[in-house]
């Protein structure tokens, strides 16, 4: 979510709008949810499972909302167990899911157990950028942002690895010798007065052009971290052109109203750069903004109007994410809560964050991004349901959890994806994937020839290719299991996965829109939802046939885009059930009746409602005058 996105935006129109409010859940207050900080929420289901070194993956299932939790536990304490920070595809005007983030590390070399979504960003004057303190792998890369009208939480671990969260504040000082020190910026692209370092973190050419005075630095310590000055050398001034940085070199700017301490630097002068964090005392290796602070000292302390929140924002329920730290100092809680899915899971406000994130035992915890970014990957796969339509959301950075435990021989066998119990459209097709695991649950290879497939026959047939097999499902309703079985060359010893399987019949097809109006080239969101009886089905790929005129229109599960001119049909079908969808391409004209430059306002109140079940209705012999905010 962008930090922009938290703030109030005017939804213009010239009527007063009339909702027809399907409401499928109860309208709880935030007590209803938690009666005290102690009582944890009534459960449906619980599932836990070890998945790496001291880190635990537990899914909650509450029947008061509904709610979806995921909670990923980790015993820092325990051999084997790092802490990284990830940024986008590496740079830092770039973003990239979670997901993407952690294949990107795993590319590395690294063993990612999983991780979360972490800061808001901002997306002026470049996009991608944490609007709050953001350190990693020895370098402090932004400093909180200039649009923060109050320090927002941090959540850090220090060179003793100490963990701290608390609202904080940043400022980078650069001093000469005994020369005066200057305040200088960091990272920020576009400036008129002041001094700029830039750091190899920006990844592409730095023009100096916009600059009075620029000089490319060496970076003699090998860490630039909060409260630990750094030192570096003048190398040579640059003028008139463009600068990349590469590992162990900077750039310092100087607008006009900075020369004179500029003119002091010659080739050689050696620099102290001090990024200076009044609240904690140590060095600081690793820094992730969010904000508020939902626990502070073992006390609920929801600080949204110290750290200048929106109100709604922080009432409103909505899909978040926080981390947490146990009153032992060493158990870290990592929490998506799933929202805006109304049979699924409605979200929380961040008082019943916090009621939550106390009843896990947090001494302090904080919330980081959410909304359509709240995304939680475990053992690479995405395992809540990130509530945009397209799927998990591009974001600025994350929090992994790594483990560096050595790599041992095969102990268990996991088959894909991890529903407990899978459920499968009678007639679909579903792909399982087995993965093998040492002891300490780190990913292992199967040698090809080894994993042996078997099904029940009353759920359907198997193909079989390696780690992978498709399961074409039987034509009537059924229950078994498919199981996965490898045994070692050497010793003989053999581990088996077990995958229940429970065939239903799709008695609703239901898709959105029900009629696709695109022009050429213009892509819309498309969903697809299958019912058996009151249960939804959950769709995966290779479950649904979609059948079209590629020369007309294309269509993925999560999209349809137009081509050419034309009135067509998709067909959308699983199993032996099918719907049919109108789609128009360049045949159906838009007018804008009202936009954003017309300031005529009107007010909508409410979050939670089901839109599928929601009507928009301008009624003109009701025109009404006034004004009002729309917060999500």
């Amino acid at each position: 979510m962008r930090d922009s996105d938290m703030m109030r935006m005017r939804l213009l129109t010239r009527c007063l709008p009339a909702f027809a409010l399907a409401w499928l859940t109860a309208n709880l207050g935030e007590a209803s949810l938690a009666r005290s900080e102690s009582e944890r929420l009534p459960e449906i289901a619980h599932r836990e499972e070890r998945v790496g070194p001291g880190s635990t993956h537990i899914q909650e299932f509450h029947s008061s909302g509904p709610l979806l939790i995921n909670i990923l536990k980790v015993d820092l304490s325990s051999t084997g167990v790092k802490l990284r920070a990830a940024k986008g595809k590496g740079s830092l005007f770039t973003g990239a899911t979670v997901l993407d983030m952690v294949r990107r590390m795993e590319r590395a070399g690294q063993t990612v157990v999983g991780g979360v979504n972490a800061d808001f960003w901002t997306n002026s004057p470049r996009m991608f950028v944490p609007v709050n303190l953001f350190v990693s792998e020895g370098m402090t890369h932004t400093l909180p942002h200039q649009k923060l009208k109050a320090p927002r939480a941090v959540f850090c671990i220090t060179e003793s690895g100490k963990v701290v969260m608390t609202p904080m504040q940043a400022k980078l000082e650069v001093r000469a010798g005994k020369s005066r020190a200057i305040e200088c910026k960091l990272n920020e692209w576009v400036t008129s007065r002041g001094a700029v370092l830039f750091t190899p973190i920006v990844g592409e050419p730095i023009p100096t052009k916009r600059f009075s005075k620029a000089l490319l630095l060496e970076q003699m310590t090998p860490e630039f971290v909060p409260n630990r000055p750094a030192r570096a050398r003048v190398l040579r001034a640059v003028e008139g052109t463009t600068v990349s940085l590469t590992s162990g070199t900077l750039l310092l700017a100087f607008h006009r109203d900075q020369l004179s301490f500029a003119r002091e630097l010659r080739p050689g002068s050696e620099l102290a750069l001090h990024v200076r964090v009044p609240q904690v005392a140590e060095p600081l290796k690793l820094c992730l903004g969010g904000g508020p602070m939902l626990i502070k000292n073992g006390r609920v302390y929801v600080d949204w109007k110290e750290e200048k929140i929106l109100r709604s924002f922080s009432a409103d329920r909505h899909p978040r994410t926080a981390i947490g730290i146990g009153e032992d100092g060493r158990t870290l809680y990592l929490v998506t809560v799933d929202g805006r899915q109304p049979l699924r899971s409605i979200g929380m406000g961040l008082y019943e964050l916090a009621l939550f994130m106390k009843s896990l035992g947090c001494r302090d915890a904080m919330n980081f991004d959410g909304g359509g970014s709240t995304t939680m990957v475990v053992r690479g796969e995405v395992v809540n349901k990130p509530s945009d339509r397209l799927g998990p959301r591009t974001v600025t950075n994350a929090l992994l959890v790594i483990s560096e435990a050595k790599p041992g021989s095969l102990a268990y066998l996991k088959i894909y994806p991890t529903d407990e119990l899978l459920l499968v459209p009678a007639g679909a097709t579903v792909e399982l994937k087995c993965r093998g695991f040492d002891q300490n649950y780190s990913p292992l290879k199967i040698a090809d020839g080894l994993l042996t497939w078997t099904a029940d026959s009353a759920v359907g047939n198997l193909v079989t290719s390696g780690s992978i097999c498709l399961l074409r499902a039987t034509d009537s309703p059924a229950d078994g299991e498919v199981v996965a079985t490898t045994c070692t060359t050497t010793t003989q010893e053999c581990a088996t996965a077990r995958k229940r399987i429970r065939v239903v019949r799709i008695d609703k097809l239901e898709v959105e829109p029900e009629v696709v109006v695109v022009q050429s080239r213009e892509c819309v969101p498309f969903e697809i939802r299958a019912q058996s009886g009151s249960v939804e089905v959950p769709l995966r790929p290779e479950m649904v046939e979609l059948l079209f005129d590629e020369k007309k229109v294309t269509a993925t599960l999560n999209q349809v885009c137009g081509v050419t001119t034309a009135a067509t049909t998709l067909i959308a079908r699983v199993g032996k059930v099918e719907s049919r969808i109108p789609c128009y391409v360049n045949l159906v004209e838009s007018r804008i009746v009202e936009s954003f430059d017309s300031p005529v306002t009107a007010t909508v109140y409410g979050t939670r409602f089901d839109k599928r079940k929601t009507a928009l209705v301008c009624d003109p012999k009701r025109a009404h005058s006034g004004s009002g905010c729309l917060a999500f």
